[in-house]
């Protein structure tokens, strides 16, 4: 079967065919526009071809387009944690730990500051200073933590003016 058109459901992304084994084997990609609206989309490709049988294909192409800057996982969520063991061996804290990124697709910024309203966690990131990625690490601190539910927020701002804060939700259950 020889491939004769591909065309996209939407102006927003870019099919590309690259040829594996001409007739036999075909490797299709996206490649997004700069125009393409944040969110999840479910799109088509249609690939015409030249077997009477199949003369058109249908591919289904499921896009991820995140904002400029964003936060990945959007929450930090410890799940249950053992306060009695964590009392017994603090140094456990350092595997109860959770980490997300802030990036920004193209380009650098700078994060002035990283905050919550739980005086329970430590916060770090890397690296300081300007960057389009950050890693920030949460940790638990055991002297803070009271068996029951733990909620709150950690607030994260950036030198981005179109994104100059981000709310991350803090979640755990200390038992």
């Amino acid at each position: 079967m020889r491939i004769l058109k591909i065309e996209p459901s939407a102006d927003y992304f870019t099919p590309v065919l690259r040829t594996v084994h001409e007739g036999e084997e075909y490797q299709l990609t996206v490649k997004l526009e700069p125009n393409a609206p944040v969110g999840r989309h479910e799109e088509l490709v249609s690939v015409r071809t030249d077997d009477a049988a199949s003369p058109e294909l249908r591919v289904s192409v499921n896009l991820l387009v995140k904002t400029d800057v964003y936060v990945n996982p959007k929450r930090v969520d410890f799940s249950e944690v053992s306060l009695a063991q964590l009392r017994r061996d603090p140094s456990l804290s350092d595997l109860v730990s959770m980490t997300f990124m802030v990036k920004k697709r193209a380009g650098t910024l700078t994060i002035s500051s990283i905050t919550s309203d739980l005086d329970a966690l430590t916060i770090r990131r890397d690296p300081q200073g300007t960057s389009g990625s950050f890693q920030v690490v949460v940790k638990l601190v055991p002297a803070m933590l009271h068996p029951g539910e733990l909620r709150g927020t950690i607030r994260i701002h950036t030198s981005d003016p179109a994104f100059p804060e981000f709310l991350a939700p803090v979640s755990a259950s200390i038992r």
